[in-house]
């Protein structure tokens, strides 16, 4: 009788590892996450999947019922990839948590498991998952997104989440599933991604199992917001990816993006990856990367071997180095107010400076011989352009909804190829077009170029390619020698050199 007494005792024992209280079974070698004696758990929790005690091995398969209640101190808890089942209301109004990483193993999350848990803003429920209780995450006011990885919709409950805040995330091709699921199709928007996609440090990622490659791609939550750093290498479930590439559109329309930091395992970047994001005020590429650089602190991306700047923000300096301006480099960048084109850049790509509505006026060097299609698009604060003497073609739509240029200076006695759309209609009427002496004639002939009513010629011989605010303090003369009061529009001299006075 005493020996059946002192059963229970021998086949289960309560001890604490590492800081971490477990209900320990002898006989199935198994071990419990459980309560603490007394006090309450705090800070960063991980649970291994193997603990130790008295030489012996225990797998840790469950974590019990309550066992992180009411643990407000509790701010983050990994689970290992052991565990089968998270117990009733085990992690019950742990207020403070915000980041639970949920393995593999688990097939069933107890009823109330997370209620209350209202620091989580996000929860990803793993494949192995079959069912949720009622109330899991009950009153987690912070959840925005919650991604279910198993394509057949687990067992859920009508109150196991709040289907109205968040965003339901499912792997691609099992959006009617969820929608047909009991429960899950009260969720009012349900996003796919692929099944490889993962979230790492609010960054997310396309994992390539084979060639241990990562891939940037857009988060399904929306847009990326604030200062973004995208690593070297990412590590998940213990694999380590290297990070190769950012995929098409993985940032478009952030407007809300502040900074980037790319890394220097970075090799390429997708059609439009940045597209919109005009809130960007500094972008940098680690040092050591063989394809793109941000040479001199420049505060843009620029592809090293080919010199050419892809992508520029308002507080971007372009380097002297850089012979293009890509396609779209500055597109819809509306908090860049200036900037300075150097005499090394010989091209200006497709929709460079497109919607930059804050310029207001853009001097184009003596170097650039080719203006893109749609290059100025819609910038509409610009007031006055210069075109240097090089410039022989500019593409369709490029100063169209450059609706205020007052002033249009082309420096080429041979009249640059235009379209018929290279400028707004109506500026035909309104603007001057500045053109070197000699020229104008020339001009008038051509058959766009004659559609500007107002054409007057300007001394251009030994301009230099800077512009002069009329209200600016110099000291300034005209082209024989008199001083003016202040400077006037057309050419004058300022210390020295000729200059184009707007």
């Amino acid at each position: 009788l005493l020996s059946l007494m002192l059963l229970p005792l021998v086949a289960s024992a309560q001890v604490n590892i590492g800081g971490i209280y477990y209900e320990l079974n002898s006989e199935s070698k198994t071990a419990e996450v459980v309560s603490m004696s007394t006090g309450k758990y705090t800070g960063d929790i991980v649970i291994p999947m193997l603990v130790s005690c008295d030489n012996i091995q225990y797998s840790v398969t469950s974590i019990g019922e309550s066992a992180f209640k009411y643990c407000s101190g509790l701010t983050s808890v990994t689970i290992g990839n052991s565990v089968t089942s998270i117990g009733y209301s085990a992690f019950y109004g742990c207020s403070g948590l915000t980041s639970v990483t949920i393995p593999n193993s688990v097939t069933s999350i107890g009823d109330s498991a997370f209620r209350g848990c209202s620091g989580l803003t996000s929860v990803i429920i793993p494949n192995s998952v079959t069912s949720i209780g009622d109330r899991a995450f009950s009153g987690c006011s912070g959840l925005t997104s919650v991604t279910s990885l198993n394509p057949i919709p687990p067992t859920i409950d009508s109150n196991t989440f709040n289907p109205y805040t968040a965003v339901l995330i499912v792997l691609k091709g099992c959006k009617a599933a969820y929608q047909a699921a009991n429960y899950w199709r009260k969720f009012t928007n349900i996003e796919e991604i692929s099944e490889n996609t993962v979230v790492i440090d609010d960054v997310w990622y396309e994992l390539n199992s084979e060639s241990k490659t990562a891939e940037v791609v857009s988060t399904p939550l929306g847009e990326y917001t604030g200062d973004i750093v995208i690593p070297m290498l990412v590590n998940y479930e213990n694999i380590q990816y290297s990070v190769t590439s950012i995929g098409d559109e993985a940032f478009l329309g952030c407007s809300r993006l502040t900074s980037v930091t790319i890394g220097n395992s970075v090799t390429s970047i997708g059609e439009d990856a940045f597209l919109g994001c005009y809130g960007l005020t500094s972008i940098s590429v680690e040092n050591g990367n063989t394809v793109y650089d941000s040479r001199n602190d420049c505060k843009a991306i620029i592809e090293t071997e080919s010199n050419t700047l892809i992508l520029g923000c308002a507080n971007t300096i372009i380097p002297n180095s850089v012979t293009s301006i890509g396609e779209g480099a500055f597109s819809d960048c509306s908090g860049l107010t200036s900037v300075t084109i150097p005499n090394s850049v010989t091209s200006i790509g497709n929709g460079a400076f497109s919607y930059c509505s804050g310029l207001t006026s853009i001097t184009i060097p003596n170097s650039v011989t080719s203006i893109g299609r749609y290059a100025f698009r819609n910038c509409s604060g610009l007031t006055s352009i210069t075109i240097g003497n090089s410039v022989t073609g500019i593409g369709d739509h490029a100063f169209l909804g450059c609706s205020c240029l007052t002033s249009i200076t082309s420096l080429n006695p041979i009249p640059p190829t235009i379209d018929t759309s290279t400028f707004y209609y109506y500026l035909y009427y309104t603007a001057v077009l500045n053109v070197p002496i000699g020229s104008k004639a020339a001009y008038q002939a051509d058959y766009y170029w004659w559609y500007f009513t107002n054409i007057e010629e300007i001394d251009v011989a030994g301009v230099q390619g800077i512009q002069v605010d009329k209200d600016q303090n110099a000291m300034v003369y005209d082209l024989n020698g008199r001083r003016l009061n202040a400077p006037t529009k057309g050419v004058g001299i300022i210390n020295g050199r000729k200059v184009l006075m707007k």
